[in-house]
């Protein structure tokens, strides 16, 4: 039987049914593993029998193509956003900024490149010296909006560390908001910032 998974962007991937849990399931399409996120899904059911697709509801074979290159679009950001996030702990800034856009800007703070690069050094820095061990998890991936090779989305992650001072483990909830560019076909963070209190 095939498994029809509705996309909340409007598109219909059909495959077969490889692993399915609370986050994400996996179908093949064509040969090929493709794995949806609970969170972009509107509808999934399994094909018993056939179904009546009327003429306004088919999807010509421009748009499977479209869908399928926008998943693997949706994927690779995903995958982006958690590698960076995660890369905090390894404390390598060098390796980190691999996902990062030689042409990143944060006008907020005017930060390039270079800038960001500082800021994130200085920040783990701080880091090192307050706490002596530290985890990331349950990374999400919220509002994430593809526009041709431009995108935008929210990480949110849980930040574990045993801070030195106060000798106390603290788990703190973290969202931040990020723009993404496709570069050379490799999605690349083009600004990576977290929300302002009012």
């Amino acid at each position: 039987a095939q498994t029809v998974v509705e996309l909340k962007s409007g598109y219909v991937v059909e495959g077969e049914l490889l692993e399915r849990d609370n986050e994400y399931i996996k179908v093949r399409v064509n040969d090929v593993a493709l794995t949806y996120w609970m969170d972009e899904i509107e509808n999934i059911h399994s094909e018993t029998e056939p179904a009546i697709i009327t003429e306004q509801e088919t999807i010509s074979d421009t748009q499977q193509q479209e869908a399928l290159l926008k998943s693997e679009d949706i994927q690779e950001i995903k995958k982006v956003a958690k590698a960076f996030s995660i890369g905090f702990l390894s404390r390598d800034i060098d390796s980190n900024m691999k996902y990062v856009s030689l042409n990143y800007y944060d006008p907020a703070r005017d930060r390039n490149y270079t800038k960001f690069k500082s800021a994130l050094e200085a920040y783990t820095a701080i880091n090192l010296k307050e706490s002596i061990s530290a985890s990331i998890t349950d990374t999400k991936i919220f509002n994430l909006r593809i526009n041709d090779d431009k995108a935008t989305a929210e990480v949110e992650f849980n930040y574990k560390a045993f801070y030195l001072e106060s000798s106390e483990w603290r788990n703190v909830k973290k969202r931040r908001y990020a723009s993404f560019s496709k570069e050379n076909g490799e999605w690349k963070i083009t600004r990576w910032w977290y929300p302002v209190p009012n």
